[in-house]
């Protein structure tokens, strides 16, 4: 504010005057001594929480049961540093995805669909490239549509005013059509 340099655009004169009404004294603070901003910066590592019980989750009875079913699905197990649990994965994609048991299925997808409520194909399609079970698109379907959020935001049903035909006029400006473009 005290510097004596050249002078400022309009723009940037505006922008000090905005500034200097909440302060007057502005100074540079190198990023390491800067302590507030380099911790506001950071992820905190307890921000998420866990919440899964792998050991439980690797235990299901449901999960144990696709190991002797009969699938398409190349199955293997992938142990966990986390829980010290091997989780069931299917492979044959390229990517590894888990077989979720049920009482999971319900938060995984609204983990992906929450995100931005995409409709029925877009989130089966998130929730089968990273997640296994059986019954999964008609779980994600019945879900999507029973999501309260999209019901309200996503209009289905577009109505179109028929097209009008106009008479034609006998003479100039016998007769005036205005068209307006909006929601009046």
């Amino acid at each position: 504010m005290s510097k004596i340099a050249e002078p400022c655009s309009a723009h940037q004169q505006r922008h000090l005057a905005y500034i200097s009404e909440f302060t007057t004294d502005i100074q540079h603070v190198a990023g390491k001594s800067n302590i507030v901003m380099d911790c506001l910066s950071r992820a905190v590592v307890d921000a998420v929480p866990l919440g899964i019980d792998y050991a439980r989750m690797a235990s299901d009875l449901e999960v144990q049961a696709y190991r002797t079913a009969t699938t398409s699905l190349q199955l293997a197990d992938v142990s966990f540093s986390v829980a010290g649990a091997s989780l069931l994965y299917d492979i044959s994609t390229g990517q590894p995805r888990p077989v979720v048991p049920e009482v999971w299925r319900r938060q995984v997808f609204d983990a992906i669909h929450g995100l931005s409520h995409p409709d029925r194909k877009p989130s089966q399609w998130l929730v089968a490239a990273r997640f296994v079970w059986h019954g999964l698109r008609k779980d994600v379907r019945h879900w999507v549509n029973t999501c309260v959020e999209c019901q309200r935001a996503k209009v289905h049903r577009h109505i179109k005013a028929p097209l009008e035909t106009l008479e034609v006029a006998k003479k100039r400006f016998d007769h005036v059509n205005v068209d307006l473009v909006g929601s009046w």
